[in-house]
């Protein structure tokens, strides 16, 4: 079963380039076992459900490869962004140095649209990474 999983992150620090962009990285997948909702894997009968993600595959290379490049977005949109819609939902997008940190991955990104620069002034400090799985 495919389904369609999201965590929170939390982002700390950043800073501003000359043209005003946010960069910053956030650690936004790790080992082990994380919780979610029966609703969210598609076990609506149970409260919670615990999902292993071994070390094998949250750093494997093809899962760290899969985090460069991606576009980063200001909430989730109701579907995935891609090359004919990307105008209509990127806020930035993440960029290729994806490096293991000790049980989590680390991924570098910019923001650069100026709303979502603006929530994080406000006081966003977390975002949530949004994922397919089976």
């Amino acid at each position: 079963m495919k389904l369609n999983l999201f965590d929170r992150a939390p982002v700390s620090g950043g800073r501003r380039t000359g043209d005003g962009y946010f960069v910053t990285t956030a650690k936004i997948a790790r080992t082990g076992i994380q919780i979610y909702a029966g609703s969210e894997v598609g076990k609506p009968d149970m409260p919670q459900v615990r999902v292993y993600r071994p070390e094998s595959e949250v750093f494997h290379v093809d899962t760290m490869k899969s985090y460069a490049h991606k576009p980063v977005t200001n909430l989730h949109p109701d579907e995935a962004v891609t090359a004919d819609n990307w105008k209509d939902y990127a806020a930035g997008q993440t960029g290729d140095e994806v490096v293991r940190d000790g049980n989590h991955v680390r991924v570098p990104f910019a923001i650069m649209d100026g709303n979502a620069i603006k929530s994080v002034d406000g006081g966003r400090k977390e975002l949530s990474v949004g994922y397919e799985c089976t």
